[in-house]
């Protein structure tokens, strides 16, 4: 416990080395640019391919936060959460909101509470319908004095 408390001792580097695999990969970046300029390329398109929903690719995608003030949005199951990193990617679509990966709409329950919602098929049933009321504001459109939400632009650092 004395080591603990006191400055403690200093550390060095003692006969330091490249590993071979590192110094042949340099090498070999040095000796075939193209090779590498290439690889870059399909690596950089890969790793886009792993960058969200492939809806999301225009920049449209949204989540979709319960409009009462208690900065709750809707997840993924269709229920209410307050943690963020849980909130549905959706997009606005043809006064729909549909979740940007598998593409189901979200629907009302049947049971008039305002909170309860899930996602479905699409279909042009009025459960189903939204409207946008501003640059940030979707209500639903046979409910529109309770069930509304406020938009974010979703980007993938959420």
């Amino acid at each position: 416990m004395k080591w603990r408390n006191s400055e403690g001792g200093q550390w060095t580097k003692q006969a330091v080395k490249e590993p071979v695999e590192t110094r042949l990969y340099k090498e070999a970046r040095s000796n075939h640019p193209e090779i590498f300029t290439k690889l870059d390329i399909e690596l950089k398109e890969l790793d886009g391919a792993g960058s969200g929903p492939q809806a999301c690719r225009d920049g449209q995608c949204i989540t979709i936060e319960f409009a009462d003030g208690s900065g709750r949005c809707i997840s993924d199951d269709g229920g209410l959460t307050s943690d963020k990193s849980m909130c549905a990617v959706v997009v606005m679509q043809g006064g729909h909101i549909k979740k940007a990966e598998g593409g189901d709409c979200l629907d009302s329950f049947s049971d008039a509470s305002p909170e309860t919602w899930c996602w479905y098929g699409c279909h042009d049933g009025s459960n189903q319908k939204f409207e946008k009321e501003g640059p940030v504001r979707i209500c639903a459109v046979d409910d529109k004095d309770r069930a509304c939400f406020r938009t974010e632009k979703w980007t993938l650092a959420r």
